[in-house]
């Protein structure tokens, strides 16, 4: 056989394995070359090269092509694409230097793979460089080569020569509007991403699968940007339900990647019960289409919802992977944080949500998965949430590595749980560890700053530092809100209070969570209690701690009325009263001298509500009776009560006996007070006065002598 037919053959079997993607026949061909010493040069070379190439022996590919006498673009340029989509760039990119060196000029083909390489690497640089020998090959206009272009510059993030890389296009085709689009999408030029389809669509384009997913995107990251603006979120969803429309009227739904986006489209943009609607008619579910639905739920907090989900996930026979057990661990926290119903009345949420996250948490270690940080930083949000403090920060420590969304995690349960000096100390450790402050994390440091001062009762200095924040444009969240709130608490200040309020309003905080106890709570301080019940009146189902702050509020301007009015309210409402809200009841009824009505709020908060007293409780009741001088009360509830009195109520009724001249019970509170503080002074002279008002000097002299002695013991305290 000539030796023309025997390549002809060679090469035609080498085809049909490129074909087929069979190594094992690629490599049967070659061993017969060798067997039969065939010559490797010109077209069979080339051929053979491509076969292994392209069927991912690479370096058996290189190791023929070194051997190559004449080497052609054809053979590396297969050598640097399979480099390329191996994952191994670099070495795609010394071949590229290997060829010029023998000068040989790429091909539109070379230039797609290094373009590919340099987007992998993210090589600016590099790629402006390529740009250049494109260029000089006049081949920047060409199709293939240019939509390759726009989308590299748009993943390296120079997005005027992503743009101006388009415009020299000489024919745009949809890949070359989607290549645009997906750059807009890549550096979060929404604005841009719209008009630019928009545009597609006035000149007649019509969107392929990858341009409709593409778009979809464009409309998750215009939900996730503009979370409180209620008008972007219309307009993405109307968006994204004209890409639906478009997509099921040409047959494209069959697309799975289709359907998890529009998944993932309608749970950013809050239309969850659509997105129900799309994973229920997927032809086949998978667990990427079951973490998307999962995610869509976590993000309406519907963490039952994503439960039960999760749970079905098994039924299905399917594996979850670690996407899956980020979203089932977020879920624990929407429930910890009460914004959904609980799954069983047995427990509250924060306990029952910690029961779940411990058990997700013991199986996460057993599949692996625990070394994860996304999986990590879920764990140590959700025991934050929970409030375990010794839990997330085992789980921080325990981490093999830490990103800056990890330490954001752990800085927001720190806040969350006003652990405002523990936030400061980790601000100085990210310091010392280098670790580069992201907005969300200097917002945090400042947040910590201002907890921190909140906690040791600086609300002056608290206040300054809020000023800071505004004449530095630091972002502020509604938890640095709320810091600054409880500063004009501590300090009064009524104008920050109106302007914090203003900004809560602004930003698009929902007054009606978090917020609203603690901005009625300020109000109130500030002596603004008629803006406190405005703010109160307009919450359409105020919780407990908003019915609590606006009934202290009342009760610290002494408005007796008032707060016996929102009690009855609260009664009609069917709301609970709590441990704080029979506080402020009882202060009121204190300080107005009610004490008929103060002792039957006591009896009721026992008998009616089941409510443990407190030694505030007591302490405030006890007070009531003193200052009525019902001693005799005062001594029954003494001795009933289970709690160790503490020393500011045995001086309270150490006072109460000096004005209504009670010798013996002031015996009592007397010797207990000592008991707990023997060096307090005051103790000693309220007692020799009793003694002395009721004609009693030989005992005011013994009670000198006493204090003598814990002169003698220790330091006066006052």
């Amino acid at each position: 056989m000539e030796e023309s037919t025997t390549t002809e053959i060679y090469v035609c079997l080498l085809r049909l394995c490129i074909k087929a993607k069979c190594l094992s026949n690629v490599k049967k061909v070659r061993d017969h070359i060798v067997q039969y010493c065939t010559p490797v040069t010109g077209i069979l070379g080339d051929y053979l090269v491509v076969a292994l190439a392209k069927c991912g022996a690479v370096d058996d590919a290189h190791k023929i092509a070194k051997g190559l006498q004449h080497r052609t673009v054809f053979s590396w340029t297969a050598i640097i694409s399979a480099f390329v989509d191996l994952g191994r760039e670099l070495e795609a990119l010394e071949m590229y230097e290997c060829m010029r060196k023998e000068n040989i000029s790429a091909n539109s083909f070379t230039y797609v793979s290094l373009l590919k390489a340099c987007s992998n690497l993210r090589d600016l640089p590099l790629g402006s460089m390529i740009h250049v020998d494109i260029r000089k090959q006049g081949l920047a206009a060409d199709n293939l080569v240019g939509n390759c272009l726009v989308s590299m510059y748009g993943k390296c993030g120079d997005i005027l020569a992503a743009e101006n890389a388009f415009l020299e296009l000489s024919y745009r085709d949809i890949v070359s509007w989607t290549a645009m689009l997906s750059a807009y999408l890549e550096q979060k030029q929404i604005n841009k991403a719209i008009q630019l389809f928009r545009q597609m669509h006035e000149e007649g384009m019509l969107p392929n699968h990858l341009t409709c997913i593409v778009a979809l995107k464009i409309c998750i990251s215009l939900g996730e940007k503009e979370v409180k603006d209620d008008l972007a979120k219309s307009f993405s969803l109307e968006l994204g339900q004209s890409i639906h429309a478009y997509a099921r009227k040409n047959d494209l739904l069959s697309d799975p990647l289709i359907g998890t986006t529009l998944i993932s489209m309608y749970g950013k943009c809050g239309s969850i019960k659509m997105a129900e609607h799309v994973f229920s008619i997927l032809h086949e579910k998978c667990i990427i289409s079951c973490n998307a639905m999962l995610a869509a739920y976590v993000g309406q907090n519907q963490g039952t919802q994503a439960l039960h989900l999760f749970k079905t996930i098994f039924t299905m026979g399917m594996l979850p992977n670690d996407l899956t057990y980020v979203s089932a661990i977020q879920s624990c926290s929407v429930i910890a944080e009460g914004n959904c119903s609980m799954v069983s009345g047995e427990c509250s949420n924060k306990a029952l949500a910690l029961r779940i996250g411990q058990a997700l948490h013991l199986d996460v270690c057993m599949k692996e998965f625990d070394s994860n940080i996304v999986i990590g930083t879920a764990l140590l949000t959700m025991y934050g949430t929970c409030g375990c403090i010794e839990e997330f920060e085992t789980i921080f420590n325990d981490m093999p590595s830490h990103d800056v969304v990890s330490w954001n995690a752990l800085f927001s349960a720190y806040l969350d749980l006003g652990q405002g000096a523990k936030a400061l100390k980790l601000h100085r450790k990210m310091r010392n560890h280098q670790i580069i402050l992201d907005d969300v994390s200097l917002m945090l440091s400042w947040t910590a700053m201002l907890s921190a001062l909140v906690e040791k009762g600086k609300g002056t200095e608290a206040l300054v530092l809020f000023d800071m924040m505004e004449k530095e444009g630091t972002m502020l969240d509604d938890v640095a809100l709320k810091c600054v709130l409880q500063a004009c608490c501590l300090t009064g200040s009524v104008n920050v209070c109106m302007k914090v309020h203003s900004m809560i309003v602004y930003l698009g905080y929902d007054v009606s969570e978090s917020l609203a106890p603690t901005l009625i709570h300020a109000y109130g301080n500030c002596g603004c209690m008629v803006d406190a019940q405005a703010i109160f009146d307009d919450l359409s189902a105020p919780d407990i701690v908003s019915w609590s702050a606006c009934i202290a509020g009342h009760a610290s301007e002494g408005d007796v009325s008032a707060c016996f009015k929102m009690f009855e309210r609260l009664i009609l409402a069917d709301v609970m009263p709590d441990e704080l809200t029979f506080t402020s009841i009882l202060l009121v009824c204190c300080h107005a001298g009610c004490i008929a009505r103060g002792v039957q709020f006591f009896q009721s908060m026992v008998t009616d509500y089941g409510i443990v007293p407190g030694l505030n409780h007591y302490g405030i009741v006890l007070d009531l009776l003193s200052r009525a001088g019902d001693f005799q009360s005062v001594a029954e509830m003494l001795s009933l009560m289970h709690l160790q009195v503490d020393l500011t109520m045995w001086m309270c009724l150490l006072g109460a006996c000096q004005a209504h001249e009670n010798v013996e019970l002031a015996r009592i509170a007397f010797n207990h007070a000592v008991q707990l503080q023997p060096t307090n002074l005051i103790t000693y002279v309220m007692m020799s006065n009793i003694y002395a008002t009721a004609g009693l000097p030989e005992h005011a002299i013994e009670i000198e002598v006493m204090r003598q002695k814990a002169a003698a013991n220790g330091c006066y305290t006052i």
